[in-house]
């Protein structure tokens, strides 16, 4: 009897596991692919900015296409569909971006990034924000 528990346990562990194809993470990252080359040349042919030129900009419109398509795309392959919907994805995704943002700013600071009174407001303005969740 406990033998046939532990089983059906493990099957459902096994059934919770869920993986991708190889022609799905082929698509994935295609599509992946496809919204970088895609930012570039909006980027270059409707507002006239390069990566030499402009690279802050660039990178901002690089940053914003990237990450909704990264975030639509693998909130669509989340681990267990049944307990976290689609929706709930997307926001754990939108949430994580300005806590990335935070964790890499304070590892480059440790690491000996040059750090200004202009840095400093503008991590003092993403702390109050993180404060209020």
């Amino acid at each position: 009897m406990a033998d046939q528990s532990k089983k059906e346990k493990e099957k459902e562990k096994g059934n919770l596991s869920k993986s991708i194809s190889a022609p799905q993470a082929f698509l994935i990252h295609l599509i992946s692919g496809l919204g970088l080359a895609i930012s570039l040349w909006v980027a270059h042919n409707f507002y006239s900015i390069n990566l030499v030129s402009h690279p802050s900009i660039t990178l901002r419109l690089i940053w914003i296409v990237e990450s909704a398509i990264v975030i639509l795309i693998y909130s669509r392959f989340r681990i267990d569909p049944q307990q976290c919907s689609y929706l709930k994805a997307v926001v754990r995704g939108i949430l994580a971006l300005p806590v990335g943002a935070l964790v890499n700013a304070l590892g480059a600071i440790a690491l000996g990034a040059p750090v200004g009174i202009q840095y400093v407001c503008s991590l003092l303005t993403v702390l109050n924000i993180l404060r209020k969740f």
